[in-house]
């Protein structure tokens, strides 16, 4: 009964604010509803909240393991006094331009330092998230590690289903696996979405050419 374990959970938080264990408890019931990033930010309170409950140490795991991250990747590990939004774009500007100069792996390490800001910020940025995270999907694909690009790029595609990047970068992944099809499926809702996304009308025409189709075939339209 998970909405009844919920419940229990949120009250134990409420008369101990820093029940190591109401946290934990939280986190596995957000694993269980597939919300990885609610998921993280609990377990990494629990383990903010007691250092040696292995419970939330695993739990770490896993939902960073879902996110793709390492097992021990933990936002909380971050300087409280550059949470905002200009450290963000700063981060994120410098990464951007390691990216365009193929410094793929310095652009990773910056990115992901971008996305523990935005985790950390108490407004809510969903947007910014999913954006970012088509950003790091796309460093993956630079780095030929694509499971953890298919990762960034649903994730992101989830928190915004009308994304066009998302499934422009899923479609781009389909293409280097040599899944035609299903790149083919991905670069006609990116361009759906977003008639002017370039980098997919561009997609589409190459994987038309591999399915030996007309250049413009949509099966969309």
């Amino acid at each position: 009964n998970i909405e009844a374990a919920r419940s229990s959970f949120e009250t134990a938080l409420h008369l101990n604010p820093n029940s190591s264990q109401a946290c934990a408890g939280l986190g596995e019931i957000f694993l269980l509803q597939n919300n990885f990033i609610q998921a993280k930010i609990m377990f990494e309170w629990a383990i903010e909240n007691n250092q040696e409950n292995e419970v939330a140490k695993n739990g770490l795991a896993k939902a960073n393991n879902k996110l793709g991250y390492d097992d021990t990747h933990n936002t909380l590990n971050i300087d409280k006094q550059k949470l905002n939004m200009d450290s963000f774009y700063e981060i994120i500007g410098e990464a951007y331009k390691d990216f365009i100069n193929h410094n793929f792996e310095t652009a990773l390490e910056k990115a992901l330092n971008a996305e523990k800001i935005l985790l950390n910020i108490e407004e809510e940025q969903t947007l910014e998230i999913s954006s970012l995270k088509n950003f790091i999907g796309f460093i993956y694909l630079n780095l030929k590690q694509f499971e953890k690009a298919q990762i960034q790029f649903e994730s992101a595609l989830n928190l915004n289903p009308s994304s066009s990047q998302a499934c422009a970068g899923l479609a781009e992944l389909f293409y280097l696996l040599e899944d035609y099809p299903k790149a083919k499926i991905m670069f006609e809702y990116a361009v759906k979405n977003n008639p002017l996304n370039k980098f997919a009308k561009q997609g589409l025409l190459k994987t038309n050419k591999k399915l030996n189709l007309n250049p413009e075939h949509n099966s969309l339209q």
